[in-house]
């Protein structure tokens, strides 16, 4: 690190590169042609926001999300009710651009997680555990208990917020993985 590189060129956020091809009749097709890459941060920095618009542009459906989260969210597992509401989603519903927009910031967090207890904060919408009244209430917290892909039962009270469509993601971090399993999307659930 540090070192100068060995050609100029590396320096630019793009490559020109030649490309050498036979076509179908064996005639040599030359092209001259520019691919991004990323040797320094500055690079990455450059190309972030494209890929975020690209992500989000890819993310049509709540059955696509579920498809591609390996590519789009490899840092989300999604459990529990959150399974059911995304394979009858799509673009239309109330909230789905906030939907993509936290489950984004969700994923982007876990890729920065360093410290042993998640960063809730930096989520780009306000998110909160549950009150006390509900922790204490065994129906209500019954209602934010979800099924995890091993089969048990685990309470998600972390969640984030859409305040004008009333709206919660409920969520719950693997400090082990350093991955968020996102169990339910959909309208609040009961209060006390």
């Amino acid at each position: 690190m540090g070192e100068d590189p060995s050609d100029v060129s590396w320096n630019e956020p793009l490559l020109r590169v030649i490309v050498s091809e036979l076509d179908e009749d064996v005639a040599l097709q030359v092209q001259e042609i520019s691919i991004p890459h990323a040797s320094c941060s500055a690079h990455i920095d450059q190309y972030f926001d494209q890929l975020n618009i690209d992500r989000i542009k890819s993310l049509t459906s709540g059955n696509k999300i579920l498809e591609s989260a390996n590519i789009f969210l490899p840092q989300l597992i999604f459990v529990g009710q959150a399974l059911k509401t995304l394979s009858s989603w799509d673009a239309s519903e109330k909230g789905w651009n906030w939907m993509i927009r936290t489950l984004c910031s969700l994923n982007d967090v876990c890729t920065k997680w360093q410290t042993s207890t998640f960063p809730h904060h930096e989520i780009n919408t306000k998110c909160s555990p549950e009150s006390i009244g509900v922790w204490n209430n065994p129906t209500l917290r019954a209602s934010r208990t979800f099924i995890f892909e091993d089969g048990q039962p685990r309470y998600c009270e972390w969640h984030a917020k859409q305040m004008g469509q009333n709206l919660r993601l409920h969520y719950s971090p693997d400090n082990d993985l350093r991955r968020v399993r996102v169990a339910y999307i959909g309208d609040h659930l009961p209060l006390p």
